[in-house]
């Protein structure tokens, strides 16, 4: 397991992070569109798009793979982090996804996508 984060990991993971967060949104809004939705719905949508990401990180890049997936699921609970914090008194937010259960579900599921996509491709 490598999880020495170096330059170009935080380099490939920025985009990955915004990734994490685009696709949350996109799923969310998608899943939302004919009916209301349950809190923890939005939840899985980001434990799947993170755990996705980070597999994805994982096979592209082998020796590095965890180690980006770790820089994508810290930018991911940045850019989560920073709008729970700048959420008004009056502002409607999940707080499962824009809060800490969010941030840590991204840190953590993350890397673990990372290392599994690392398996599969030294399967192959």
């Amino acid at each position: 397991m490598n999880f020495h984060i170096r330059v170009w990991d935080v380099i490939v993971g920025l985009p990955a992070g915004v990734l994490i967060f685009m696709g949350t949104v996109l799923f969310s809004t998608l899943a939302s569109v004919q009916a209301k939705v349950p809190v923890f719905v939005p939840y899985l949508i980001l434990m799947a798009v993170t755990l996705v990401v980070g597999l994805l990180a994982g096979i592209t890049r082998l020796r590095q793979g965890p180690a980006t997936a770790l820089s994508a699921g810290i930018v991911a609970a940045v850019i989560f982090g920073y709008l729970w914090l700048s959420a008004r008194p009056g502002d409607e937010f999940n707080p499962l996804v824009i809060g800490l259960p969010g941030i840590l579900t991204s840190i953590i599921l993350c890397p673990i996508g990372g290392l599994l996509g690392t398996k599969l491709r030294k399967i192959q």
